[in-house]
């Protein structure tokens, strides 16, 4: 397994990681840099995530605040992404409120509205990756870390 942090090893927010395995990608958020962090312009160009063949790629997301999730409506609609239940609805009741006031809340509420959910302690997997969804103290209720575990490597 190959880990890769696209972005977040340097900042709070907008953070990506990528697990690879024989083709396979896994990827762990993809949010919005927080005000007051160094901008940049440029839109990251992820090979399996935002470009390039995203058929072998899925999604995870720890929790609904906008630094983890923010960014998934750029995201191509084949890309399977999962959370939690109760975050997914939390997410969605507020996408789905603020959808009168912008494009881009009415663009989170319909993505949302195909996103998967997991249930914490139950396995689940996305073909080489074994997922174990473990609930953990935030600021976000329904928030979770992730075993992962591939050829028979595990990285919590």
């Amino acid at each position: 397994m190959k880990i890769t942090v696209h972005r977040g090893s340097n900042q709070i927010g907008g953070c990506v990681t990528e697990y690879e395995s024989n083709g396979w990608r896994l990827f762990v958020d993809y949010g919005e840099q927080l005000p007051g962090a160094p901008m940049s312009d440029k839109k990251l160009e992820i090979d399996g995530l935002t470009c390039g063949d995203t058929r072998k790629s899925a999604m995870l997301i720890t929790h609904y605040h906008g630094d983890h999730i923010g960014k998934i409506t750029e995201l191509p609609p084949e890309i399977p992404i999962y959370m939690g239940k109760m975050a997914k609805e939390i997410a969605s009741g507020l996408a789905n409120h603020l959808s009168v006031v912008s494009v881009d809340h009415q663009r989170m509420a319909e993505r949302l509205n195909n996103v998967s959910t997991f249930t914490a302690g139950e396995q689940f997997s996305f073909s080489e990756f074994n997922i174990m969804p473990i609930v953990i103290d935030h600021s976000a209720f329904d928030a979770y870390a992730f075993c992962i575990e591939a050829k028979e490597l595990r990285v919590f």
